[in-house]
Order: C-alpha cells, then sequence, then structure tokens
C-alpha cells in the first residue's frame, strides 16, 4: 500500500491493519518513509488501562518494523502536524494469507 500526506493538515485515523481480514495476523508489517518527517503515534486500544501513547518519528528513507502483537494492542495514527510543509510517503508492506484449494 502507499499512503501520500501532502501537507501539514493531511492525517490517518486510529487504525490498524488486524482490521483487513486478508492479511496475515502472524507477519510483521513494515514501513517505508520518503519525504517529510512525520511522527506515526501508538495509541494502546484498551480504553481501561492507564497507557500512556508512543510516538515514532519517521524521517525519509526511514524503515519500520512492526511485530506480532502489537498491533493487535495498538492502533496506528498520524495525526495533523503544522511543522510538515513537504509531502510525506509511506509504503507500507503487509503480507497477505496464502490460501489453498484442494
Amino acid at each position: 500500500m502507499c499512503f501520500r500526506y501532502s501537507d501539514s493538515i493531511a492525517y490517518l485515523n486510529d487504525h490498524t491493519s488486524e482490521e483487513v481480514s486478508d492479511f496475515d495476523k502472524n507477519v510483521a508489517l513494515v514501513i517505508l518513509s520518503f519525504g517529510q518527517n512525520r511522527d506515526y503515534i501508538f495509541k494502546f486500544k484498551d480504553a481501561t488501562k492507564s497507557v500512556q501513547n508512543r510516538a515514532v518519528s519517521l524521517d525519509s528513507g526511514s524503515l519500520l518494523i512492526i511485530d506480532n502483537p502489537t498491533l493487535k494492542f495498538w492502533n496506528i495514527t498520524v495525526e495533523t502536524q503544522t511543522k510538515c510543509v513537504l509531502p510525506h510517503f509511506s509504503l507500507v508492506f503487509r503480507m497477505k494469507k496464502i490460501m489453498f484449494v484442494n
């Protein structure tokens, strides 16, 4: 998948690829980042627990590997950032489930 954040107001709501049934949940998610630096915010899914958000700043050329069970417990969001004036691109790689037909 390819995501393009054109400017400071471009964002991506809380999400996880765990919501997509075609993806193999036992394989890591890989993000390759290009362009303007952007912060990826990890938010703990269980609102009943007091867990602080975690932020990972991705510079151009950064590679982020998110292994299980991280996506089972955390959502990822890319919030608006007023300091961003250039576009940011993320190439996201996730293995699809392999289906065998008899």
